[in-house]
């Protein structure tokens, strides 16, 4: 993660205990999500998890950066 961000998110965060797989995302103005999430917040992302069922991910599409929930679905096999 890149050190020296000035972002009042961080404020009273330590950047050096984020893994260096760690980046940050911000969420802008448009891009129309609702509940927990709203304009300025900061996502820190971890590019070495997995992701799990109802996790949030970020996944570029045409050149973009998109939130997504992510959805696992239940497999048996017998």
């Amino acid at each position: 993660m890149c050190l020296g961000i000035d972002h009042p998110a961080l404020a009273g965060y330590d950047p050096t205990r984020f893994k260096p797989a760690c980046y940050l995302g911000e969420v802008i103005k448009d891009a129309g999500v609702g509940g927990p999430l709203m304009e300025d917040d900061l996502l820190v992302v971890d590019e070495q998890k997995l992701a799990q069922h109802d996790d949030l991910v970020i996944v570029e599409v045409e050149g973009e950066q998109r939130l997504f929930s992510s959805y696992r679905t239940c497999v048996a096999w017998w």
